[in-house]
């Protein structure tokens, strides 16, 4: 009887440790499934930067300002699949336990992506009279920045009105291994969070959606709806 007991206590055994080593191994190949996707999607966003940074050069060049339409679609495509990479490292953050090292890389990449598009976005501007305003948008933990999500929650809200009018860069102050991100910060005095920048103009704190509006209204010609009925 003792000896049938002890063949199940071992049997049992064997399965609970085969369940553990391959839910290990499952967890493992995930993390690398999903180190992987980013990583293309990180190369791909490299490519098409590097392709839309010519671009404006040859009309910066050659003064072909007819070709501006396509490259503003072109921008805001990149922009969109952009957000689409942060919120899958935004997500990869909150539950990943593996490869953080790796994911580290990578937020640094999309970072520097993020500054570059920042930076042709007003180039756009100069070269082919785009009406668009841009804020930059510096965040931390929960933390250290309870109105984070709030604010967050504002900016996607107005980006949702104005559509392509309207560009968002979130930039994680957290991030202390990106030295452009260090340049920034020291540039325009980051010490609060959240803190907007918009078009080179600082709001520190929670900055209402209003105060937004009256500030990116400015950077508009044409008629805006939400801009009507700011003064």
């Amino acid at each position: 009887m003792r000896t049938i007991k002890k063949r199940r206590y071992v049997f049992a055994l064997l399965i609970t440790s085969f369940i553990f080593v391959f839910g290990l191994m499952f967890g493992i190949v995930m993390e690398t499934q999903r180190v992987d996707f980013i990583q293309q999607k990180s190369e791909e966003q490299r490519l098409d930067y590097r392709g839309l940074q010519f671009q404006y050069q040859f009309i910066d060049l050659l003064g072909e300002e007819n070709n501006c339409p396509f490259m503003e679609k072109a921008l805001n495509k990149n922009l969109e699949s952009l957000e689409e990479t942060r919120i899958k490292l935004t997500n990869y953050n909150e539950d990943a336990k593996l490869s953080k090292d790796e994911f580290e890389y990578l937020y640094r990449d999309y970072v520097l992506s993020q500054l570059g598009y920042w930076l042709l976005s007003k180039k756009s501007r100069d070269l082919c009279d785009t009406e668009v305003a841009t804020i930059l948008y510096f965040f931390s933990n929960e933390k250290i920045c309870p109105e984070c999500s709030e604010q967050a929650f504002i900016l996607t809200y107005l980006k949702k009105r104005f559509g392509d009018k309207l560009l968002n860069f979130a930039l994680n102050a957290e991030l202390e291994t990106e030295k452009s991100l260090d340049l920034l910060k020291h540039t325009y005095s980051i010490n609060t969070f959240p803190t907007l920048i918009i078009e080179g103009k600082k709001f520190e704190g929670l900055t209402s959606k209003d105060n937004i509006l009256l500030e990116i209204c400015k950077f508009y010609n044409s008629s805006v709806l939400d801009c009507k009925n700011i003064n």
